[in-house]
């Protein structure tokens, strides 16, 4: 195994780097340093997640997820511990090995459940030079994946849209059940969070809300991190094409926010009955533009 070319992390100065709520530099080394526990993957051992190595006092990913990206960031900074490089690319090979036989595990789209691991094993395929991680991470189903399965390229749209991604099925719904009350979907509406929207206009369900509010920020470090370091842009997997869906969505949700407009499909429930196309209601009718506008 060749040498991670850790030359290839930023020095960003460390004057600019925040100081408020920053993580401290012994919480990057319990973070960094520390077995990552990520083969957990089940409810009961987030509640663990929480507490090893983080000292937060919920085990929702979601704040796990949250504090890792702040950690990676601050780690970026001239004023890093040699050690905490060499933890960055260990953490990655701990966790790509995690999703080979035996243990198998997967990271998909829970809300903030799965989010914020992808990063990892791909920066150390990219730091290592090994292009056969890279291209084993590519090949493995997106449905692994937080970071790919709840996000996808709409032709339609000519962007990257919040919702399931259509290939694999997860999450969807019919044109009917998703105009006609799909949010919530607790208790029991059949639908669930991460409907993309069946026309594929704009992003799923009421955009800038419900799983979208809690997927949405917590890309922000990882894909930051990833331009930063162009290696790992650049060893993303890419999907629908060549498109690394989350960078490009990254960069439209911090740009713009939520893609409500233009949505040719009115507000009221549709009674759809030839499928999922609403060409019929052109731009402009009665009630264009729901949701989040």
């Amino acid at each position: 195994v060749p040498p991670a070319r850790l030359d290839r992390l930023p020095r960003l100065p460390a004057a600019a780097a925040p100081t408020d709520g920053a993580p401290s530099v012994e919480k990057r080394h319990a973070v960094l340093c520390s077995v990552p526990l990520e083969f957990l993957n089940t409810y009961s051992a987030e509640r663990l997640q929480g507490y090893v190595n983080t000292g937060l006092s919920r085990g929702y990913y979601g704040y796990v997820s949250g504090l890792n990206g702040d950690v990676l960031l601050r780690t970026l900074f001239d004023d890093r511990p040699a050690q905490h490089a060499k933890c960055l690319v260990q953490r990655g090979i701990d966790m790509y090995h995690m999703l080979l036989p035996p243990v198998s595990t997967s990271w998909g789209a829970n809300g903030g459940h799965g989010q914020g691991r992808l990063f990892w094993p791909v920066l150390a395929a990219a730091l290592l030079e090994r292009a056969d991680w890279v291209a084993e991470l590519a090949a493995m189903p997106r449905s692994r994946f937080a970071e790919r399965v709840q996000i996808y390229y709409s032709e339609v749209a000519g962007r990257v849209l919040y919702g399931a991604h259509p290939s694999n099925g997860y999450g969807q719904c019919t044109a009917a059940k998703y105009r006609d009350g799909c949010y919530p979907d607790w208790p029991g509406s059949g639908c669930n969070r991460v409907c993309a929207d069946p026309t594929g206009h704009i992003d799923g369900g009421m955009p800038g809300t419900s799983y979208q509010a809690i997927y949405s920020p917590l890309l922000r470090a990882y894909a930051l991190a990833a331009r930063l370091v162009p290696d790992v842009a650049a060893a993303w997997p890419a999907d629908d094409g060549a498109h690394r869906l989350v960078l490009e969505y990254a960069d439209r949700w911090v740009q713009h926010g939520a893609w409500a407009l233009p949505d040719p499909c009115r507000a009221t429930p549709l009674e759809l009955t030839g499928g999922d196309s609403c060409a019929d209601h052109a731009p402009g009718a009665a009630g264009a533009g729901r949701r989040g506008q």
